[in-house]
């Protein structure tokens, strides 16, 4: 018997795996080819027609630390593996757990994790191809071996299923970045306008989940732009998203570097802002008070002035500025995230809309 505290693995026997015999291998040539045209049609409308499956099909994987801050590489999680197993259809899939070790007494004040590690093995029927993949997922605690049983089960899983039948995996693979964020289309949505209105629910739902931890609007936005697209941006954040929700909410300051500089100033409703003055005010004003002398104006503060005059006009919320600027011109961040360039077209596209126009 092992001393209190001894961290001893246990290995447990792998499942036998079926061999095709030859009434197996005649049944398989017999069988339609698989179609993975209706395959991949199939998996993207069952993420474009559902918000919840979209949200939970990308997941980040920690790989290490720059700095002090996590990094992390973005896939597809255990929801699309297993959307993807129920559409290529005829695969055996067995998944058991290889061995684990137990959680082992503190150092220096620190638990000594255990660990668990699981096997998939994956048998496709249309090809008789087997592969298996193997997972390792630390256990901090007895009461959360089984939360960790199950997360390395299903990324086993994943892995399996994905390194069985990677060529038509990975062509779906390079698609599901749209179709996801399409899942967050509303019904109804006219089929030129899906995408844009996709992005813009988007965009609300993730400063929505990360404001409840304590992550403002403006570091998600810095997220965003250090990506090569939008796109990949809200990707990641989603991936992000689903790791700290996976039992890992407490590790949030080591993601989101603090902003290097403040948010703009932000409220709910424009009614507040100052009105640009019409020419007659102006011209009373200049009568009335002696003329100061004259100071160099900031071009971006007399851009923001006059986009929040016209968007005013036009009714309009910060939040609703913020997402037509993301929409309509590919900037996350609102108003302060415009380059210099945009200025012009940015205004005359709220101008726009406050005469009706837009």
């Amino acid at each position: 018997m092992a001393g209190k505290g001894q961290a001893n693995a246990v290995e447990v026997a792998s499942p036998r795996v079926p061999e095709p015999s030859a009434a197996l291998l005649q049944a398989i040539q017999n069988m339609p080819p698989r179609n993975m045209s209706e395959v991949k049609e199939n998996i993207l409308a069952s993420v474009a027609e559902s918000p919840s499956l979209a949200r939970a099909c990308f997941y980040c994987k920690p790989v290490g630390k720059r700095g002090n801050f996590q990094q992390f590489s973005v896939g597809p999680s255990i929801r699309f593996a297993e959307l993807a197993h129920q559409h290529f259809g005829y695969l055996w899939v067995r998944t058991y757990v290889a061995e684990e070790t137990p959680v082992g007494p503190k150092k220096n004040n620190k638990v000594q994790p255990g660990t668990v590690v699981t096997e998939t093995v994956v048998f496709d029927l249309k090809t008789g191809n087997i592969t298996s993949a193997m997972d390792s997922s630390p256990v901090y605690s007895e009461n959360r071996r089984d939360t960790a049983m199950d997360r390395s089960r299903s990324l086993s899983r994943r892995d399996a299923i994905r390194d069985l039948v990677r060529p038509q995996y990975e062509a779906i693979e390079r698609q599901l970045k749209q179709g996801v964020i399409l899942g967050f289309c509303p019904e109804g949505t006219k089929e030129e306008e899906r995408l844009q209105q996709a992005r813009k629910q988007l965009w609300v739902y993730l400063k929505r989940k990360f404001e409840k931890l304590n992550v403002s609007e403006h570091q998600l936005s810095n997220m965003v732009q250090a990506e090569q697209t939008i796109d990949d941006g809200y990707v990641k954040l989603l991936g992000i998203l689903n790791w700290l929700n996976d039992g890992n909410a407490d590790k949030v300051h080591e993601v989101f570097p603090p902003c290097s500089k403040p948010p703009v100033k932000d409220c709910e409703e424009l009614k507040d802002a100052p009105a640009e003055e019409t020419p007659a005010e102006a011209a009373e004003k200049e009568v009335a008070e002696p003329k100061k002398k004259a100071e160099t104006v900031d071009p971006r503060v007399e851009f923001e002035q006059r986009v929040m005059g016209q968007a005013r006009k036009a009714n309009l919320t910060v939040d609703q500025i913020n997402d037509i600027i993301a929409a309509e011109f590919d900037t996350i961040g609102g108003l302060g995230a415009v380059a210099e360039s945009d200025f012009d077209r940015v205004h005359d596209h709220f101008l726009a809309m406050a005469e009706g126009k837009g």
